[in-house]
């Protein structure tokens, strides 16, 4: 007697929407990053105004934080450029970069460009590890002026960024209905 069955292999993958990121640019952003065996892909969405033009560089890339390799575009799924150059159209653009697979247990990954107007997005977020810092997680990320809107303080888990240098904390203690955050250089 003959046995015949089918098998259906699927691919494993680890899909992340709309990942948190350290430092990076209000004109493009990450809405999804997708790990399968195979590859890294990461789905950008441009936020510029129609007719305004941006390059995808060939040399962009994908590095785990803390590690040396840098891992380089494969391929791509975006706009055809003309001279270089994609125009923004009315509406929304997106585009996928896709690159070698990684670890899906990766913590964090930075991404850039190498081109003549090179730009980045640091740290990544593809598996949130425990938030373990002194400061608490209701006070990290950016803080604008409400008087003026411009940046003023960046508290992240392990460093502060103010007056134009990074800061360690020294401590953290509420007073009443306000923070006291003590930092040295």
């Amino acid at each position: 007697s003959l046995l015949s069955f089918l098998a259906l292999f699927s691919s494993a993958q680890k899909i992340v929407e709309h990942p948190e990121f350290g430092i990076g640019t209000d004109a493009v952003f990450i809405t999804k990053i997708v790990l399968t065996d195979s590859e890294t892909a990461l789905t950008f969405k441009v936020n510029l105004e129609p007719g305004r033009t941006f390059g995808i560089s060939e040399k962009s890339y994908i590095q785990i934080v803390n590690q040396p390799d840098t891992l380089f575009l494969i391929r791509k799924e975006a706009p055809e450029p003309v001279n270089g150059w994609i125009t923004m159209p009315e509406g929304d653009l997106s585009y996928t970069l896709y690159f070698p697979p990684i670890d899906p247990k990766t913590e964090k990954i930075d991404f850039g460009e190498v081109s003549s107007q090179p730009w980045m997005i640091y740290d990544i977020v593809i598996n949130k590890p425990p938030y373990s810092s002194v400061l608490p997680e209701e006070l990290s990320g950016n803080w604008f002026s409400s008087e003026t809107g411009k940046w003023e303080y960046s508290f992240f888990e392990k460093k502060a960024i103010t007056d134009e240098m990074v800061w360690e904390y020294v401590s953290v203690k509420k007073q009443d209905q306000l923070w006291k955050i003590t930092l040295k250089a």
